[in-house]
């Protein structure tokens, strides 16, 4: 009979096997009968393992980032004070700069129309002096 041949009355019964089991199933008599695997395990214990492990990642991802962020923040902070005077002189040389470019033209940062940052080049107060002349004095 073959494997095609065979129609078992129950559909859930088990067909016969096509080759004999090696020596591994073989067991005499009066051996012992295997534990079954699933029987041995204790789901408490596989649950709290892994629960534990998932925190183990939490907490190493949140030790890792907060090491992160409180590395690069000290670093900002001494970059920041390695280029700074003291909040006193960094507002007095902004004010001597501002002035100077009134006075002498230069670049500026400012914002257009649209609200949109845009460098600016400021004329000297004697170029403007003269451009307003210019404008609002009569021609002969």
């Amino acid at each position: 009979m073959t494997h095609t041949e065979h129609h078992s009355p129950h559909p859930k019964e088990t067909p016969p096997l096509h080759d004999a089991p090696d020596a591994w199933h073989d067991h005499s008599h009066d051996a012992q009968p295997q534990q079954a695997h699933g029987e041995v395990s204790n789901a408490g214990k596989i649950i709290t393992t892994g629960l534990a492990l998932f925190m183990m990642i939490v907490f190493a991802v949140i030790a890792v980032y907060g090491y992160y962020t409180h590395y690069t923040t000290q670093r900002l902070t001494l970059t920041e004070r390695a280029s700074s005077i003291g909040p006193a002189t960094d507002a007095l040389k902004y004010k001597y700069d501002a002035i100077n470019r009134q006075i002498n033209g230069g670049e500026v940062d400012a914002l257009d129309s649209e609200n949109k940052p845009k460098q600016f080049t400021h004329a000297s107060l004697s170029a403007a002096r003269e451009i307003a002349r210019g404008q609002y004095t009569p021609a002969n």
